[in-house]
Protein backbone atom coordinates (compact mmCIF):
# COMPACT_ATOMS: atom_id res chain seq x y z
CA UNK A 1 0.00 0.00 0.00
CA UNK A 2 1.13 3.41 -1.16
CA UNK A 3 0.56 6.58 0.38
CA UNK A 4 0.88 9.71 -2.09
CA UNK A 5 2.49 12.58 -0.43
CA UNK A 6 1.84 16.13 -1.95
CA UNK A 7 4.86 17.43 -4.29
CA UNK A 8 7.51 19.40 -2.50
CA UNK A 9 7.23 23.53 -3.67
CA UNK A 10 10.36 24.86 -5.27
CA UNK A 11 10.40 27.50 -2.53
CA UNK A 12 9.47 26.68 1.18
CA UNK A 13 9.00 29.00 4.26
CA UNK A 14 10.13 28.34 7.62
CA UNK A 15 6.74 26.48 9.02
CA UNK A 16 7.74 24.04 5.62
CA UNK A 17 11.53 23.36 6.63
CA UNK A 18 10.64 21.23 9.85
CA UNK A 19 7.19 20.00 7.43
CA UNK A 20 8.37 18.96 4.35
CA UNK A 21 12.42 18.17 5.78
CA UNK A 22 12.30 17.46 9.21
CA UNK A 23 14.48 20.80 9.93
CA UNK A 24 13.14 22.15 13.31
CA UNK A 25 15.85 24.82 13.88
CA UNK A 26 15.05 28.26 15.50
CA UNK A 27 15.05 31.50 13.16
CA UNK A 28 17.52 32.41 15.47
CA UNK A 29 20.00 29.17 15.09
CA UNK A 30 18.94 28.92 11.25
CA UNK A 31 20.05 32.79 10.77
CA UNK A 32 23.34 31.82 12.42
CA UNK A 33 24.26 28.47 10.20
CA UNK A 34 23.34 30.60 7.29
CA UNK A 35 25.67 33.35 7.98
CA UNK A 36 28.58 30.71 8.86
CA UNK A 37 27.85 29.60 5.25
CA UNK A 38 26.75 26.03 7.46
CA UNK A 39 22.70 25.86 5.67
CA UNK A 40 21.23 27.41 2.70
CA UNK A 41 21.27 30.68 2.40
CA UNK A 42 17.30 32.64 2.69
CA UNK A 43 15.45 34.23 0.01
CA UNK A 44 13.98 37.60 0.56
CA UNK A 45 11.23 38.08 -1.83
CA UNK A 46 9.64 40.65 0.11
CA UNK A 47 10.24 43.14 2.58
CA UNK A 48 8.61 40.10 5.08
CA UNK A 49 8.68 37.58 3.07
CA UNK A 50 11.79 34.92 2.91
CA UNK A 51 11.77 31.14 1.51
CA UNK A 52 14.84 28.61 1.01
CA UNK A 53 14.84 26.70 -2.25
CA UNK A 54 13.85 23.37 -1.28
CA UNK A 55 16.61 21.34 -3.57
CA UNK A 56 19.63 23.75 -1.80
CA UNK A 57 17.76 22.18 1.57
CA UNK A 58 17.70 18.86 0.07
CA UNK A 59 21.54 18.95 -0.80
CA UNK A 60 22.17 20.30 2.48
CA UNK A 61 20.64 17.34 4.11
CA UNK A 62 21.94 14.80 1.91
CA UNK A 63 25.99 16.66 2.37
CA UNK A 64 24.78 15.90 6.21
CA UNK A 65 24.04 12.26 5.30
CA UNK A 66 26.88 11.30 3.45
CA UNK A 67 29.39 12.93 6.21
CA UNK A 68 27.64 10.50 8.93
CA UNK A 69 27.92 7.72 6.28
CA UNK A 70 31.85 8.56 5.63
CA UNK A 71 32.13 8.60 9.37
CA UNK A 72 34.88 5.83 10.92
CA UNK A 73 32.59 3.26 12.78
CA UNK A 74 32.95 3.25 16.64
CA UNK A 75 34.18 -0.39 17.79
Amino acid sequence: MSQDYPPIPQVIRFPQLKQFFGVAFSRMHLHRLESRGLFPRRVQLGPRTIVWRAQEVQAWLDARAAERDSEPKAA
